[in-house]
């Protein structure tokens, strides 16, 4: 019988930590690879974590309700479990971990490219576990796992929900200021967001700007395709795909809106990959990620994006549709919002606000006429964005989206 260590997997860029929500196997339950886990929740989304390897669950190492970093043990297998008594655990011989090259004293099997990839890193190859070779997967492994104990405790320092009030307690009743209050703890998903939103603010020096926007001609363009999108593809067409094709557009203008700051270094984006903020109700909000979104046609976005809110209400997301985003849109305008100063998420250094479309009397070409009119917000990361190009960007949104027939 071999015993292996099953540890949390990663979850996607700026996921250093997961909380178990439940276990779906008991110790001493067979599990197949594949077959699901456990269930999770992170600041980004609700997922299952399957078991990487067919065997025998012989000892869970976190419990339901605890906060585990990305790469920490959760779970030890049996893998040849065909030998264990399924019933009796007790029969069963705890093997411990692979031990390291360090601690057999051999010296490790590695490619060249292996004993570079270590020398950059500063890893010692004999501290990671004995394989018959090591590989590059172990390189990546053994990073992953030593980001997620250096990281995690940073992402953790003073979460809001440990922050207490002055309450008062009166024949067993709680009162804050005078007024009886009710104490109910946050959700899991809830507790992530604050703690995700607070950090944000920490981190960067949010700056926003404003343009207003005249939405005639994309409303135009919206109109002539809507009953189209409606009898083709069954779901009704929003303005929000038009946003996100016209951003997708200014970014490959404007890569720096695409970047991420880490420390003093400026970390580039290949792809543009757009989050788009969906309400949940009471559960808060989620952002499903468009990915690759620049080599996508407005109808390619406008079906990807309904099929991504459809799997968000019925929290039916992968981990993978809510991990790699580079630049995020939040429309509140659907609710009458009529201009927004967002929450940069990172590691992202902009984030689009869309506001409420309304006609208003403007004027054009010196006469006064009724115009849809809509306040679009740009916020953004000053450490790596100045005024001047956040207001460039904005302009350029502005000039493509009043001529969006143009295009």
């Amino acid at each position: 019988m071999t015993m292996k260590i099953f540890a949390l997997p990663a979850m996607g860029e700026g996921v250093f930590e997961a909380k178990i929500n439940k276990w779906l196997k008991s110790e001493g339950d067979l599990v197949k690879a594949e077959e699901p886990l456990l269930e999770v929740s992170t600041d980004k989304v609700n997922t299952e974590i399957v078991a990487p390897f067919s065997g025998k669950l012989m000892h869970l190492l976190a419990n339901a309700g605890e906060m585990v970093a990305v790469g920490a043990e959760i779970a030890q297998i049996a893998t040849d479990s065909t030998t264990v008594p399924v019933n009796d655990s007790k029969s069963a011989t705890t093997a411990p971990p692979t031990p390291s090259s360090k601690a057999t004293g051999k010296k490790p099997l590695a490619s060249p490219l292996v004993r570079k990839l270590a020398a950059e890193h500063g890893i010692n190859l004999q501290d990671l576990p004995q394989t018959k070779r090591l590989t590059k997967r172990d390189i990546d492994a053994y990073l992953a796992a030593r980001t997620a104990a250096t990281t995690a405790p940073t992402q953790q320092s003073t979460p809001p929900t440990t922050s207490r009030l002055a309450t008062k307690y009166i024949d067993g009743e709680e009162y804050l200021d005078g007024v009886k209050v009710r104490r109910e703890k946050m959700s899991a998903i809830r507790q992530a967001i604050a703690n995700h939103m607070l950090a944000s603010v920490r981190t960067s020096p949010h700056v926003t700007t404003v343009f207003e926007i005249d939405m005639e001609q994309l409303l135009a363009a919206k109109n002539q395709f809507a009953p189209v999108c409606q009898q083709k593809y069954g779901f009704k067409l929003t303005c929000t795909p038009y946003f996100l094709h016209v951003a997708c557009t200014c970014l490959q203008q404007f890569p720096s809106l695409n970047a991420s700051v880490d420390g003093d270094d400026v970390l580039w984006k290949d792809s543009i990959n757009i989050g788009c903020a969906v309400s949940l109700g009471a559960d808060g909000l989620i952002v499903p990620v468009l990915r690759n979104a620049d080599t996508l046609s407005l109808e390619g976005i406008a079906r990807k994006l309904n099929d991504l809110v459809l799997k968000a209400r019925a929290k039916q997301l992968a981990a993978e549709d809510v991990c790699g985003g580079t630049f995020s849109i939040t429309n509140p305008g659907v609710y009458g919002s009529l201009m927004s100063n967002p929450i940069i998420n990172q590691p992202q250094v902009a984030i689009l606000g869309i506001g409420r479309i309304v006609p208003r009397a403007v004027v054009v070409d010196g006469m006064i006429a009724i115009r849809h009119q809509a306040l679009i917000s740009l916020t953004f990361d000053h450490r790596l964005v100045d005024g001047e190009a956040g207001a460039r960007f904005l302009a350029l949104f502005k000039e493509r989206a009043e001529n969006y027939h143009r295009q």
